[in-house]
């Protein structure tokens, strides 16, 4: 009777909850109230991931830093004229559009919310390659817009699968934010997915490129070089030689992007190169904008309002006006100074 019961027992305790949740997918479940958000699929999480930037150091820290950082104007930079505004004209829907993409507390104008979304959006295409966004709206009885809703969603999390989105939550994740493990699957007519764009590698070649630059940037000194100096060998290493090489190898695997390594080697590279670099970085930042504002117009017409309205920007300097710039400098007649200022604006 005794070993019946132990069997009874355990087949309560551990056989039957295994079958019911093999991969334990309940465990988690208690969520942190604030992190609950009405009709949405996917959920909170921030962590518990492996990333190709989980060690942000070097160059790979300048580099994502100052791809992002002054693409949008700062807010009530004396001066600006940048602007935003729905086209055609819809007060109440563009104040919803407003708070919906904004990240500040606060209700904003529709050019603070663009410029904060744009702005952060890139941040963060940036640093993973692609984001994601969940779309939620809700509407009255008369199927007027009263809410819309962007809710980011950590981009480690998400899996695109034969034309499916999935957020995936691992034990790592679960724990950490509290949350229920498991796959979810998210409806792709409620997803914003947004990735860099192709004529800059795309999401492939653009991951390369950081987990080339996180490697480079681990290694300031050749590892055979340290070892000869705990031994106190001299092995004919050229230092600046080494740096210089490393220098162009970074200039090589981010040439599209135009960036300059926080350098300033006027004894190396000629003028023409310097502005020519410095306008292509100004069009890598005008397209990077273009491309959010681009693909959040498609976000809003195709899946969350039913007429073509779109966001409008003025005042913010275009790729277009970017290559103009360029055939003045092949032209060569022109000042290096002039085309600098009228590329260093937004």
């Amino acid at each position: 009777m005794k070993k019946l019961n132990s069997l009874t027992a355990f087949w309560r305790k551990r056989l039957q909850p295994f079958i019911k949740d093999p991969f334990m997918l309940s465990k988690w479940v208690s969520e942190y109230p604030n992190r609950r958000d009405p009709g949405r699929i996917t959920v909170w999480v921030n962590g518990g991931y492996k990333t190709l930037r989980d060690d942000y150091q070097g160059e790979l820290f300048m580099f994502l830093q100052d791809m992002h950082l002054g693409i949008m104007p700062f807010k009530h930079r004396r001066g600006s004229t940048y602007s935003a505004k729905l086209v055609p004209a819809d007060a109440d829907l563009e104040k919803t559009i407003a708070e919906a993409i904004s990240h500040s507390g606060f209700k904003p104008r529709l050019s603070e919310a663009v410029n904060d979304f744009i702005e952060q959006t890139s941040q963060s295409l940036f640093y993973h390659s692609e984001v994601f966004f969940e779309l939620y709206c809700e509407t009255d009885d008369q199927g007027n817009i009263t809410k819309i809703e962007f809710y980011h969603i950590y981009q480690p999390s998400m899996r695109k699968v034969f034309g499916q989105y999935f957020q995936i939550i691992p034990w790592s994740a679960a724990k950490h934010a509290r949350i229920k493990a498991g796959i979810r699957r998210v409806p792709k007519e409620k997803i914003l997915h947004i990735k860099v764009p192709s004529e800059f590698g795309g999401t492939y070649r653009w991951n390369r490129i950081l987990k080339r630059l996180g490697k480079l940037s681990r290694t300031s000194i050749p590892e055979f070089q340290m070892k000869a100096f705990e031994t106190n060998k001299g092995i004919g290493f050229d230092f600046d030689r080494y740096r210089k090489e490393k220098y162009i190898e970074i200039a090589q695997l981010t040439k599209k992007t135009g960036w300059g390594q926080r350098q300033q080697r006027d004894n190396e590279i000629l003028e023409y190169y310097t502005m020519h670099r410095h306008l292509t970085y100004a069009r890598m930042q005008a397209k990077i904008r273009e491309h959010v504002l681009a693909r959040l117009n498609e976000a809003l017409e195709g899946k969350i309002i039913s007429s073509n309205s779109s966001i409008e920007v003025e005042g913010l300097l275009t790729a277009d006006e970017v290559d103009e710039e360029f055939k003045k400098l092949q032209a060569g007649d022109l000042k290096f100074a002039d085309v600098y200022s009228r590329t260093s604006r937004v």
